[in-house]
């Protein structure tokens, strides 16, 4: 089995190609975090993109969980 050597955090405000509106608010960016993790001479990548008002998490609930990892 292989052993994760490194887990990196990329946040970023992802551009959307339209704009997301809603009642509340018009949005042109989705707060996200890349993650990328490392195994050796294997990188692997995932997203992670947190709703406050969905999930209950944002970008600071993420990075804290992923560097608690």
């Amino acid at each position: 089995m292989h052993r994760i050597d490194r887990i990196l955090a990329h946040p970023i405000d992802l551009p959307l190609r339209e704009p997301f509106e809603t009642a509340q608010r018009r949005a042109t960016t989705s707060p996200t975090v890349i993650v990328e993790l490392i195994s050796g001479e294997v990188k692997g990548y995932g997203e992670a993109t947190p709703v406050k008002y969905v999930t209950g998490e944002d970008v600071a609930t993420v990075l804290h969980d992923i560097g608690a990892a």
